[in-house]
């Protein structure tokens, strides 16, 4: 008897979503991007950004109708940043890179089914939600019980007045990056891989807000989970995103439901 190979074809298309969900995620005040021994980091994600909609484009069927509409908004896009960026010369000088990334995702916007949209959503989430329970992990066994310790420290840029300043790291899978006064104590709060805990918490509420939107059903455990980091984060904003989120969904469960007894 012949033994059944097993086969897992994935298609060109899904790859390029994947590319292009890990390079927004790690695109999103990432410790690395303040980092200067990891200077090229933004040349990497870069290169990431147009290798993922270069793959997703050419796999693409019938995106031509759209793309006219997607050259014709980013034109007008770059021509209002131009303008904009001219008056600074820091900022001049980082327009080059700023302006490639826009006009790929302004392009990709228009070029981009629906359905790989939503799925593009979806892979970001998973990703985040791995995060989430590697910072959970350190945050809990490392910065609170301190069961586990840094296994070195780095030097970020990401500081007031733009000097380095050190941070530990967690084998560059967890950073401790804020400390926070809380009710007395020192709290170091979970950043996770981000350069401050607000921009963990704002993954985190993204990642909580496709799983209660974007799904036709939502998984509790990952709720409570995504919940639990927001919480860690100690991060105010994060806290009223995902009360109102909550709260939304709360309103539109309900307003589906009665509509369905009437």
């Amino acid at each position: 008897m012949q033994e059944k190979k097993l086969s897992i074809k994935i298609s060109p298309t899904i790859l390029a979503l994947y590319l292009l969900a890990l390079t927004f995620v790690l695109d999103m005040r990432t410790v690395w991007t303040a980092i200067p021994k990891y200077g090229r980091f933004g040349d990497i994600t870069t290169l990431m950004l147009l290798t993922g909609a270069a793959g997703y484009i050419l796999f693409r069927k019938n995106y031509k109708r759209h793309f006219l509409n997607g050259v014709i908004t980013t034109a007008a896009l770059c021509a209002y940043l131009f303008i904009y960026y001219f008056f600074d010369e820091y900022k001049l000088g980082n327009f080059p890179r700023v302006i490639l990334r826009i006009c790929v995702i302004c392009l990709l916007c228009f070029a981009m089914r629906e359905e790989h949209k939503k799925k593009l959503f979806e892979i970001m989430e998973t990703i985040i939600i791995i995060i989430a329970v590697v910072s959970l992990a350190f945050w809990l066994a490392g910065s609170v019980a301190g069961v586990i310790h840094p296994n070195g420290i780095e030097y970020t840029t990401w500081s007031k007045d733009g000097s380095e300043v050190p941070i530990n790291k967690y084998y560059h899978l967890y950073f401790e990056t804020q400390v926070q006064d809380f009710f007395g104590f020192k709290v170091i709060r979970n950043s996770a891989i981000f350069n401050e805990s607000p921009m963990s918490s704002f993954m985190f509420c993204f990642a909580l807000i496709v799983e209660l939107f974007k799904k036709k059903k939502y998984n509790v455990k990952i709720c409570i989970l995504l919940l639990i980091s927001i919480l860690t984060c100690i991060s105010t904003t994060g806290y009223v995103v995902a009360i109102i989120a909550i709260f939304m969904k709360y309103l539109i469960s309900n307003a589906g439901k009665n509509t369905t007894a009437s």
